[in-house]
């Protein structure tokens, strides 16, 4: 009864959050997050996905995780998820005019589709009128209606030693002229400011050229040379000698992708029916998400927070690997944190620092675990409360706690009231 009651009123909430339209119907599907999520503070942008997956598939995941606002069907039919003032957690590791928090300060649409097809003319109807009703309440300027393309970046890894941009290639159709003037939008970035500031470099040039048409010279040119071979030379490389393989021509293709994939380049397809077909992601910097799970140690426990946000910040060593080829050369610095399989915990610059230590910075054990970008915040005790270390991040789904058990859990999905002795906090640092 409690909970029907609760359900009916999260339903409410969300019907009033925006006022129907007589050209799209909206379905009320909330996440169980809802509630538990913070409201933003500030909103600036809002940012377009494709669910690169079935419709059933990927609307049950967002829901499940909270993972966007909204899903628009290929009929035009919308899902409202999480309610549009509080937080979903859909852009992951991401950064847009320096900001990389973006999940504080814009709004998720998804569409169900493809980054390499445009959506159907009933998608291009409902996205106009949602996208309306959106930037007239938040005042959002058509510029700022950004594809997760344009903000999504990676740490540095074994092919790019500083961070970069063309981490995903989500929903870049979307940034094409045509189909902006079709959903209502008259402006779009013409350059990507990041890249412009040199805070990132740019990984994916097709991708790049394809955001930023006539920009590629300007904005590739100089950068390409900062970080020393780029993607497309290595894989180029990689496809010169894998082409000698003795393998029938047919198969070569597949033979080649097999190879990519168990060497760590490309990324495995996922078997879930909402990714099967294709994926929109590329250039993938990081080793815990789907393609790794697997590999993940079984004392990480996700099941109490979003998947996301846990797979595009913890990093996991295999057999083989050391910190500098996977993360760059951030192994060493103060805000690159290492979670030892013994339970060490140690920032890149302390190991660095003493002799006795060096030796598991140049070769850490399999399993060992990394935060990259981020705050060692040290012990929860009585006097130091989560909010006294990191203020308003002590909530936030990018702010990381390491119980004593070592199980791992989000900011968002902490009870604060619950907090086990011994407990380590880490955070994002803000740039």
């Amino acid at each position: 009864m409690v909970g029907s009651l609760v359900t009916n009123v999260l339903l409410m909430t969300l019907s009033a959050s925006l006022p129907a339209s007589n050209d799209i119907q909206f379905i009320n599907r909330g996440s169980p997050w809802t509630k538990q999520r913070a409201f933003r503070e500030h909103t600036r942008y809002i940012i377009l996905h494709t669910t690169e997956g079935a419709e059933r598939g990927a609307l049950e995941k967002l829901s499940r995780e909270g993972e966007a606002h909204y899903l628009v069907r290929r009929d035009g039919v919308i899902y409202r998820i999480v309610h549009h003032r509080r937080i979903a957690t859909h852009t992951g590791l991401s950064m847009w005019e320096g900001i990389t928090d973006l999940d504080n300060y814009a709004l998720g649409v998804e569409i169900a589709g493809y980054h390499d097809s445009p959506p159907t003319p009933k998608q291009l109807v409902a996205l106009k009128e949602l996208l309306r009703q959106l930037q007239s309440i938040y005042d959002i300027p058509d510029y700022r209606v950004l594809t997760h393309s344009m903000v999504a970046y990676g740490t540095p890894n074994r092919w790019h030693r500083q961070p970069h941009r063309g981490r995903k290639r989500c929903a870049m159709q979307l940034a094409a002229s045509d189909l902006r003037d079709n959903m209502g939008l008259t402006q779009r970035p013409q350059v990507d400011p990041d890249v412009a500031s040199g805070r990132l470099i740019v990984a994916d040039r097709r991708l790049h050229a394809s955001l930023y048409p006539g920009r590629r010279s300007t904005q590739i040119t100089a950068i390409r040379h900062r970080s020393g071979k780029d993607w497309d030379s290595r894989k180029q490389t990689f496809f010169a000698r894998t082409s000698n393989h003795p393998v029938h021509r047919s198969s070569l293709a597949s033979s080649i992708r097999a190879a990519l994939v168990a060497a760590g380049i490309l990324e495995a397809p996922s078997t879930t029916a909402s990714s099967a077909k294709r994926t929109g992601t590329v250039n993938k910097p990081q080793y815990t998400s789907a393609a790794r799970s697997s590999s993940t140690p079984s004392s990480i426990s996700t099941s109490f927070s979003p998947r996301r946000a846990l797979s595009n910040y913890i990093l996991t060593l295999r057999p083989g690997e050391n910190a500098k080829m996977v993360v760059g050369e951030q192994y060493r610095a103060r805000t690159t944190i290492y979670l030892f399989p013994d339970g060490l915990v140690r920032t890149g610059a302390q190991l660095a620092k003493k002799p006795r230590l060096q030796t598991l910075l140049r070769r850490p054990p399999a399993g060992t675990r990394i935060l990259v970008n981020y705050y060692y915040g040290g012990y929860i005790t009585a006097r130091r409360s989560p909010s006294i270390i990191c203020g308003d991040l002590w909530d936030d789904a990018t702010t990381i706690y390491r119980l004593p058990n070592g199980d791992l859990r989000t900011g968002d999905a902490i009870n604060a009231d619950h907090i086990p002795r011994g407990t380590l906090i880490f955070f994002r640092a803000r740039r």
